[in-house]
């Protein structure tokens, strides 16, 4: 049966505004994250103004990066707009593992970012077959699994500098930990954006 669009989408893209613009949260966003209005750190003080506030950007940019997998249908979370594109499932699962990686860098954890290239890294570029339904469920985990990273740090952190261990001889930026939190934060938001242009792409390969 012909998925039937939805009348909000079309207008938009007639009007020269994206589909997934049109779907995308504003205010409500902060339901569908689980924001909360205090977040607090493991041991029961509060996260840092940054902490924190990381915390927030990552909620808002999951529930994006959700409401776009959520809006296609299963087909589309195998396709390429083009042979070298990567799939939705394979943007999926590279955000949530790098934006894991780099927030877990930035909150203190010992990582090598070696091991990270080789492993997490090339795993997510290699994702085929992943259901729709598994793929919002990681971006779900994700979010509980991002407010617990988070929470984990210290103030004392986000001066400090980061060391990532390598064994590959590629380079590696030289950053505090805050700088290393904003840095997952702007990585996980680019590919929100990539899924959101991704999302408007099968809608107009696709029409119905």
């Amino acid at each position: 049966m012909a998925r039937k669009r939805r009348t909000t989408a079309s207008r938009s893209v007639g009007s020269g505004l994206s589909a997934a613009a049109a779907r995308r949260p504003s205010d409500s966003w902060r339901i569908a994250a689980g924001a909360k209005q205090d977040d607090w750190a493991k041991d029961g003080s509060r996260l840092t103004p940054t902490h924190s506030g990381a915390l927030q950007i990552v909620r808002e940019s999951l529930a994006f990066l959700r409401a776009s997998v959520a809006d296609l249908p299963e087909a589309a979370m195998e396709w390429k707009p083009l042979p070298t594109a990567s799939t939705v499932s394979v943007l999926v699962v590279h955000a949530i593992t790098s934006t894991r990686f780099f927030l877990r860098a930035g909150t203190g954890v010992t990582v090598s970012i070696t091991e990270y290239r080789a492993n997490d890294r090339a795993r997510a570029f290699r994702t085929t077959g992943v259901p729709k339904d598994d793929l919002l469920a990681m971006i779900d985990a994700f979010s509980s699994e991002a407010e617990s990273i988070l929470a984990g740090g210290a103030e004392e952190q986000l001066s400090s500098t980061i060391v990532m261990s390598t064994t590959d001889g590629l380079p590696v930026p030289t950053r505090n930990g805050a700088a290393t939190i904003m840095a997952a934060i702007a990585h996980l938001r680019e590919h929100v954006g990539h899924l959101q242009l991704m999302h408007d792409l099968w809608l107009a390969a696709n029409p119905v």
